[in-house]
């Protein structure tokens, strides 16, 4: 086998493992599955910052109903009465 024969034979061989490389790319950049466990992530967190800051706005306004109730529940179980 000539020098220029085995060099095409070479050129050959990288351009059909060049082309295959091509042909995976595509499915790696199709694949969302990565972005859409980031995207739930995401929700997943934003709900929680909601419920604790919708908690802590219905805690800080029961602060007071709590402390009457005790209030009331210590009187009638001392025989204050009310």
């Amino acid at each position: 086998m000539g020098e220029t024969a085995r060099f095409e034979q070479i050129c050959a061989s990288a351009r059909r493992h060049s082309l295959g490389r091509r042909a995976a790319r595509p499915s790696l950049i199709a694949d969302t599955s990565g972005a859409t466990a980031i995207e739930y992530a995401l929700m997943v967190g934003l709900i929680a910052l909601a419920i604790i800051g919708a908690l802590t706005f219905v805690a800080g306004g029961n602060g007071g109903m709590w402390t009457r109730v005790q209030t009331e529940v210590t009187s009638a179980m001392s025989g204050e009465g009310g």
